[in-house]
């Protein structure tokens, strides 16, 4: 297929998840939420950490990223990571928000057991919590999201998931709200951040959103 037609292709099939998620979800991308797109499939970025308001929409930022990017891309492998199992369960899953967001035209299987949707273009978003160190361990993912970024550590961060990251030089986007305990990976996270987009670092973006900026609350 020659490039035209993928761009025609992609087209189409965006313009089918932003039908769904306007006619059948009540979705429509706020200001922030567009940035985050932009900074992921625009200006590629390789780390998107953003500090969100409560009901800001960080979640449906995350969802339509993942989304968009699992039904243009072939065999991407995407994570959606928060602290605990049970979290990633209680917000994507278990209100099925991970499962309805496509056009259910591109989805091509739904299993519960390992929490994760496929997709026609042969990629996956599947959903995973930090303390399942183990079945993260080695793998090789395209794109990650740290959902719940406040709750997350270090260690996992530094041992588990970053060498997984740079096997096919992914993008990891992390989403959450400001912690009160200040000695945690958010905060040392947020200073490395902040300091390489001083030194000039371009494939890194910063960004903060209030909850004001949600017209519709998440």
């Amino acid at each position: 297929m020659n490039q035209p037609q993928n761009n025609i292709v992609e087209a189409v099939r965006l313009n089918a998840l932003h039908t769904r998620m306007r006619d059948v979800l009540n979705i429509t991308l706020h200001a922030g939420q567009v940035q985050m797109a932009k900074a992921y499939f625009v200006d590629r970025k390789k780390i998107i950490m953003s500090q969100w308001g409560r009901n800001a929409g960080k979640t449906a930022a995350d969802l339509y990223i993942a989304n968009r990017a699992a039904i243009i891309y072939p065999n991407f492998e995407i994570y959606i990571i928060l602290p605990e199992k049970e979290q990633a369960e209680d917000v994507y899953w278990e209100p099925k928000r991970l499962q309805t967001f496509a056009p259910p035209e591109y989805v091509t299987e739904i299993s519960q057991s390992n929490l994760t949707v496929k997709f026609d273009t042969g990629s996956t978003i599947a959903l995973h919590g930090a303390k399942n160190v183990d079945s993260l361990r080695g793998t090789k993912p395209h794109l990650v999201f740290y959902d719940e970024s406040q709750g997350h550590s270090s260690e996992f961060h530094k041992e588990v998931m970053a060498p997984n990251l740079l096997g096919k030089n992914s993008a990891l986007i992390l989403t959450g709200t400001p912690p009160k305990v200040k000695d945690c990976f958010y905060y040392s996270f947020k200073e490395e951040v902040l300091e390489d987009i001083k030194n000039g670092d371009t494939s890194v973006a910063y960004f903060e959103f209030p909850t004001s900026i949600n017209p519709i609350i998440d």
